[in-house]
């Protein structure tokens, strides 16, 4: 009897794997990704593995938003995996629960994303991971940013009940750097620009963030930039309540110092030279919504 049911078994294992239809469910797969960003992204895949025991991994994946000059590359890797129970399947579009691994140019990324109803877990694990390989944060910044993030995410967020939300953020930022950029002095006159310079804003060490998640408010322990041209600590909290994450209030406070060849390049800064303590210290405040905050150093009211 034992030989008759491992050998049906076996042969039903063999046959599923056999005829089972890869191709078709690639297909499907790429098809459903388009379909859900309605064509907003543009996803260009060198290969697609599709496993029947619960894992899709995308091989040389780049995914793009715009065309032409006007095209940001948001995620760039190697290889991307996404692991999940074949068993639920079905609940997946409602209620996914994934694991993912992401490989960078150097180093990786992994983790978990789970959502249910209005409760999303998300942990993730930096290794070494490239900041320019998450082309998406600079993008959602508006900065050419690279450098290198290490360290470990652990959210639990509650939209309809803050009372639940929990977790902890311990990033370091290594090497982080600020590529060349041009801003506006003054939004109302669109000729009142100046070109900022390449900026190294952390060194190889003692830079990074930690926080911890309380109910509705995230807690910023430390936002520390050491070891580069600038020298910036803030610390306060984030007010995790609203419609999306532009509408959360922020309430930061600290104080920054600039390197001498940094405020050489940047002649603007006479404008702020009066608010700097005799430290050396410019003194810092940042309040009122993420999607658009209000910046202060010390009396001088930034015109953003």
């Amino acid at each position: 009897m034992f030989v008759y049911v491992g050998a049906g078994l076996f042969f039903f294992l063999f046959w599923l794997v056999w005829v089972f239809p890869t191709d078709a469910l690639k297909s499907r797969i790429l098809t459903e990704i388009e379909n859900q960003t309605q064509g907003r992204y543009k996803f260009d895949v060198g290969s697609l593995d599709v496993s029947i025991f619960g894992s899709v991994t995308f091989n040389n994946l780049k995914v793009s938003e715009g065309v032409g000059e006007g095209e940001k590359v948001l995620l760039k890797t190697p290889k991307l995996k996404l692991s999940f129970s074949p068993f639920a399947l079905g609940s997946m579009a409602k209620s996914p629960d994934l694991d993912f691994y992401l490989k960078g140019s150097k180093g990786d990324l992994e983790g978990n994303f789970r959502q249910d109803g209005d409760e999303m877990r998300l942990t993730a694990s930096f290794d070494q991971f490239p900041i320019s390989d998450l082309g998406v944060i600079g993008a959602k910044a508006k900065l050419d940013l690279s450098g290198t993030l290490d360290g470990d995410i652990d959210l639990q967020l509650n939209r309809a009940d803050a009372a639940k939300n929990s977790g902890k953020i311990d990033l370091s930022l290594i090497n982080l750097t600020m590529g060349p950029k041009r801003v506006s002095i003054d939004p109302s006159s669109p000729e009142a620009s100046m070109e900022i310079p390449e900026i190294k804003l952390s060194g190889a060490k003692d830079s990074g963030i930690q926080g911890e998640v309380n109910k509705e408010n995230l807690e910023l322990n430390a936002i520390k930039l050491q070891g580069g041209d600038l020298d910036l600590d803030l610390s306060g909290r984030v007010v995790l309540q609203g419609a999306k994450a532009g509408d959360y209030r922020l309430a930061l406070q600290g104080g920054f110092s600039i390197a001498e060849a940094l405020a050489k390049a940047l002649p603007f800064l006479f404008i702020i030279e009066q608010q700097k303590n005799p430290q050396g210290v410019y003194p810092l405040n940042i309040t009122g919504r993420l999607g658009k905050p209000s910046i202060r150093i010390g009396t001088f009211q930034l015109p953003i």
